[in-house]
């Protein structure tokens, strides 16, 4: 596959998925940002700061800061401050997001099941190495 055409494919599945993000959170009546932060801590109980978020989904500073403020203000999140460091907090999904969450989730299902329809699994497990090889890099 050529570089561009590599990047252009990246970039249509990217943009893809956050129309569907977006569909969900505009039913939500938030923004997409929102959603995907829910998510991300639903999915990675152990990555549970901001930091964690900024640095694993690349998302900017002050929309995940916005965003969780929103969240905190809507109920959806709760914030504890860590036991070792008071200045870091600890985010978690509450009870409130649910039927939020679970509603993401089976998109995000049905996304990668779409993309891997006619994958074996082998063919799947092959794939997602080489993605873990070629993330080692950047």
């Amino acid at each position: 596959m050529e570089t561009m055409e590599l990047l252009a494919t990246a970039q249509r599945l990217r943009r893809r998925y956050q129309r569907q993000c977006q569909q969900i959170a505009d039913v939500h009546g938030m923004h997409r940002i929102e959603l995907e932060i829910l998510l991300f801590l639903a999915n990675n109980p152990a990555c549970d700061t901001a930091r964690d978020i900024v640095a694993l989904r690349n998302l900017t500073k002050s929309h995940v800061s916005q965003g969780v403020s929103a969240l905190l203000a809507r109920g959806y999140l709760d914030a504890a401050p860590d036991v070792t460091d008071k200045r870091c907090m600890r985010l978690s999904v509450t009870a409130a997001a649910g039927g939020v969450v679970a509603e993401g989730q089976r998109m995000q299902r049905a996304f990668f099941e779409a993309l891997f329809v006619d994958f074996s699994p082998p063919e799947r497990a092959q794939f997602a190495q080489m993605l873990r090889r070629v993330a080692q890099r950047v």
